[in-house]
């Protein structure tokens, strides 16, 4: 079977899209495979899933999309994200070692190494455990589109090539 590659969208809305999360991912299926949703306050996360990577062109029409649905509801986009999701090679090696300390963490007690890091240690392993990692591919806010990809390429055209004075 071919690995599926994720992404996650995140908006941001002004009042929360609780009340139409589930008309807007119906919007939204359509068009896109759209897996999954949560909605959190005034944040909406979507997963959708690809058996390719998606094209930039695909990312626009997504976030056009989802600016549209939002504005039929009258919620406005305060920011948003296209991101990929990728493996860690770095967290797939760690996650042997966390899985230890996951393990030592349950028999010894969270509280003291709480103490000393200043936050919960099982669920950093978890997180290390998982091994992914967010790669942003765009973001958009109501009218501006940033593609990462073509800003990467016009800052290297637009970097004048070195020339040799003597």
């Amino acid at each position: 079977m071919e690995e599926q590659i994720r992404y996650l969208v995140q908006a941001e809305c002004q009042p929360s899209p609780a009340g139409h999360a589930e008309a807007i991912v119906g919007e939204l299926r359509r068009c896109f495979s759209v897996s999954d949703y949560k909605c959190e306050g005034p944040l909406l996360t979507l997963e959708l899933r690809s058996g390719h990577r998606l094209a930039d062109g695909a990312f626009k029409d997504l976030a056009d999309l989802l600016i549209e649905a939002l504005n039929r509801r009258q919620l406005r986009l305060r920011s948003g994200v296209i991101n990929r999701v990728e493996k860690d090679p770095l967290g797939s090696r760690a996650g042997r070692l966390m899985k230890e300390i996951y393990g030592w963490a349950l028999e010894t007690g969270e509280g003291a190494f709480a103490f000393l890091t200043g936050g919960s240690v099982i669920k950093t392993a978890k997180e290390m455990i998982v091994g992914t990692r967010l790669v942003p591919v765009m973001y958009f806010h109501r009218d501006v589109i940033l593609d990462l990809a073509l800003a990467a390429k016009t800052r290297r055209m637009s970097m004048s090539p070195a020339t040799k004075t003597n």
